[in-house]
């Protein structure tokens, strides 16, 4: 019994398409002015000693659509690829989410 033997053509590395199972939000709008930011996150996120990147800051004041423009630039870039989690609004409302010394030390008697 001869096998089947079906191959496809390689895609060529200029072509930017997104990987499956790794889906990042499209942005509405186009990020302006962040430059230095984005040459600053991607030069951190390509060091080999550096594994996790956080950015802080004030709500609103683009965190998620820096690090999203970011993560598309680097769609081909990562032979893994690149993921978006977004952390629940509700975990940092909910006080279970938050660690604490000692629970049984707050109840009253």
């Amino acid at each position: 019994m001869q096998d089947n033997i079906v191959t496809f053509p390689q895609p060529s590395p200029d072509e930017r398409t997104p990987l499956p199972g790794y889906r990042l939000p499209v942005p509405l709008t186009p990020l302006i002015g962040r430059e230095y930011d984005i040459r600053t996150v991607s030069m951190l996120l390509r060091r080999p000693d550096i594994r996790l990147l956080t950015l802080t800051g004030t709500g609103g004041i683009g965190k998620t659509r820096l690090a999203v423009q970011v993560a598309t630039e680097f769609l081909h870039d990562f032979p893994g690829g690149v993921c978006f989690v977004s952390w629940p609004r509700s975990a940092t409302l909910n006080s279970s989410c938050l660690p604490s010394r000692n629970r049984s030390a707050s109840k009253k008697s």
